[in-house]
């Protein structure tokens, strides 16, 4: 595959991951719960309270809710979708298997919240100058 067309299919796929996204943090709404609430006593000795009572967590019994990237156009990405996780953040809640929801799991997924917070506003343009970046580099290379 051209590189090139890659790059285009994500970009095509980012409204329908997205929107995919919203959906998900809405049917999930009723369940999500502060971290702050989970008593995890070493969380607050790193995190701030607020940060702690902002980010949500839900406890899921099985696999947790993963976009079918195949299905938005980016079926190149399909092996990712069976990809055996125990725990995934999007914006400022994440979603963790209730049998792996361990103080160490959710400072990983915390810290993920963080990352959504401060890097989501300029994402989009830096995935595009980073996957730019890199098949530039592979077309160049090949």
């Amino acid at each position: 595959m051209n590189p090139n067309d890659l790059i285009r299919k994500f970009h095509l796929a980012l409204p329908h991951l997205r929107q995919w996204v919203e959906d998900t943090l809405a049917a999930h709404r009723d369940q999500a719960v502060p971290v702050y609430s989970m008593g995890y006593a070493r969380l607050e000795q790193v995190f701030p309270k607020e940060l702690l009572q902002r980010v949500r967590v839900v406890a899921v019994a099985g696999q947790p809710p993963f976009p079918a990237l195949s299905r938005m156009g980016l079926p190149e990405l399909a092996r990712f979708e069976a990809m055996p996780i125990t725990g995934v953040t999007y914006k400022d809640t994440f979603f963790v298997r209730r049998v792996h929801q361990t103080e160490s799991l959710c400072f990983h997924e915390t810290v993920h919240g963080v990352q959504w917070d401060r890097l989501a506003g300029d994402l989009v343009s830096r995935i595009h100058q980073a996957t730019d970046a890199v098949w530039e580099g592979v077309a160049a290379f090949l």
